[in-house]
């Protein structure tokens, strides 16, 4: 598979898995509850995974010893920034609702870890799909021997 290719579905992947982690703690003296975005049915987080989905699978169409180029690229990108910008009004949206992780009375809440997970997947995939070089499988190439029936290099 080409390099290029693997980077976009390995971070598609974790995006997706991002929804099945933590997505917030609230802890009550030794009581502590953890709610991942499946978890808790949040409609927001099928959506997420729903995109991040089809970016995995953007990745996986075509020859997969080419990079992901033009449309296709394109659409997997916007699909994983939309997701990462769900998941950043979601970040603001719990921490609206609970004060900013606050800390009264032994009740303290913070987000999980899966909401930045997803954060950095749709802010990383675009970068890799551009900054990493698609230019082959990972075969063993030798230069020049391409071409060469006998296996020797020309000069």
């Amino acid at each position: 598979m080409n390099g290029q290719r693997l980077s976009v579905f390995i971070t598609a992947v974790a995006g997706g898995l991002g929804t099945f982690l933590p997505w917030m703690t609230i802890s009550m003296g030794p009581m502590s509850r953890t709610e991942s975005g499946i978890g808790a049915g949040a409609s927001d987080a099928w959506i997420i995974l729903f995109l991040f989905s089809i970016a995995a699978f953007g990745s996986l169409v075509g020859d997969r010893t080419q990079p992901v180029k033009g449309g296709t690229r394109i659409t997997v990108i916007v699909l994983v920034v939309i997701g990462a910008l769900i998941a950043i009004v979601d970040m603001d949206n719990f921490n609206s609702a609970m004060g900013g992780g606050f800390r009264l009375m032994a009740v303290e809440s913070s987000i999980g870890f899966g909401l930045y997970l997803i954060v950095i997947a749709g802010f990383l995939l675009p970068i890799l799909a551009f900054a990493v070089k698609g230019g082959g499988d990972y075969a063993t190439r030798f230069p020049g021997r391409a071409g060469s029936s006998s296996g020797n290099r020309e000069i």
